[in-house]
């Protein structure tokens, strides 16, 4: 029972562990990575009438065109490769929530012609620069002209365009995801590539139910824009969240071992409740008892404690689950006071699912644990037992 017990508590707690945890990750992505985008094969079309058509599509909450450099940074010798996002302020507040995490500054500042840029901290720390630094901004710009052999062979080159900008604020998302990038004005970020297609940002009312609304989208602007093209957070970060699920997926075959040593206990302690009874269960069979009616009852008896066990286990995990905010609370001043990890605290989100998948796989290796021992038992032949009684 108390193996049982203790291989279904933890069962419990910690994937609920872990789906706290996807939780937090999936936030923290998805304050810079889009819920879904929209994209055409380098079209130029009316992103604020796509947008109005967008809107009207159930399940889309807000949209904002945005447009992305790869860029070279530089302050004072020191240089930096990363993303700039060009972004219209006045309506990225409706489909992104990254302004909660600004340091200081505000995504206000970053108006047409101001030549401001706001930069996550990792690319602030890298190029140790505060508010009011003037950051260069080198964007490769390549150049086709035909040269004036005889073939007429195209000659590429290649050249660095330089723009300085004023660092006008700093944020920090607390992830890996996000927080090299930098953001600029869609204007200023038109003028820098002219050629660089734009694209539509999607905020969706269910996160859950981006890649149903992105199909119901696409089906929307499938005839007037038979180019255009989607891809919701899912598939842009699918790598990371199948290697979450992955994880977990192995973390709870793992855990599952500890009911399965628990689970042995019941083959050791029903064979030996074999063992004593053999006299009585001889007697029972010569009283009529069938080989069924025995398997039945030592059945029973190896899952009566099984069952004591798990609903112990399955109590107190969802006791500690609930809780685990305050206990959580304790644990980080313990383990993490300085914050020094990524994720300073462990929450912990139940799940039905969970809760059904330790309890029943609990419940399958503790029959299957007392099924050879009252096979055993069913088969004894009361002739020879009770021979010399």
């Amino acid at each position: 029972m108390a193996g049982l017990a203790l291989g279904v508590f933890t069962l419990i707690v910690v994937l609920s562990l872990f789906n706290g945890s996807r939780l937090v990750q999936r936030d923290r992505t998805l304050l810079t990575v889009p819920h879904a985008n929209l994209m055409t094969n380098g079209e130029q079309v009316d992103w604020g009438e796509v947008g109005r058509q967008v809107l009207s599509v159930p399940g889309v909450a807000g949209v904002a065109p945005y447009l992305s450099l790869e860029v070279l940074l530089s302050h004072q010798g020191r240089h930096q490769v990363t993303l700039v996002k060009g972004i219209d302020p006045s309506v990225e507040r409706g489909v992104s929530s990254l302004e909660e995490a600004l340091i200081f500054g505000s995504f206000t500042e970053l108006s047409a012609g101001s030549h401001a840029i706001i930069l996550g901290r990792d690319i602030a720390n890298q190029l140790q620069v505060r508010a009011g630094d003037a950051v260069n901004v080198l964007l490769p710009v390549v150049q086709t002209s035909p040269s004036f052999t005889k073939d007429a062979i195209q000659r590429t080159r290649v050249s660095l365009q330089l723009s300085r900008f004023t660092v006008a604020g700093i944020f920090d998302v607390n992830y890996n995801i996000g927080s090299n990038l930098a953001y600029i004005n869609l204007t200023d970020a038109k003028i820098l590539a002219e050629n660089s297609p734009v694209e539509l940002r999607l905020r969706m009312e269910v996160i859950e139910d981006a890649p149903e609304v992105l199909q119901s989208v696409l089906s929307k602007l499938q005839e007037s824009l038979p180019t255009m093209k989607g891809e919701d957070w899912t598939q842009a970060q699918a790598a990371l969240f199948q290697a979450l699920r992955l994880e977990k997926m192995i973390t709870g075959f793992m855990l599952l071992m500890i009911v399965a040593i628990g689970a042995f206990n019941i083959v050791s302690t029903l064979a030996m409740n074999v063992a004593e009874r053999t006299p009585d269960v001889a007697i029972l069979r010569t009283m009529g008892a069938s080989r069924f009616d025995l398997l039945l009852i030592f059945l029973l008896l190896g899952l009566m404690g099984a069952f004591l066990g798990i609903s112990f286990g399955t109590i107190a995990g969802i006791i500690v689950t609930l809780n685990f905010a305050t206990i959580g609370g304790e644990l980080q001043t313990l383990l993490n006071p300085q914050g020094l990890y990524v994720i300073g605290e462990l929450p912990a989100v139940l799940q039905f699912d969970d809760v059904v998948l330790a309890v029943v796989s609990s419940l399958i290796i503790s029959i299957l644990a007392a099924l050879y021992p009252a096979w055993r038992a069913s088969g004894i032949l009361p002739a020879e037992v009770l021979r010399y009684e």
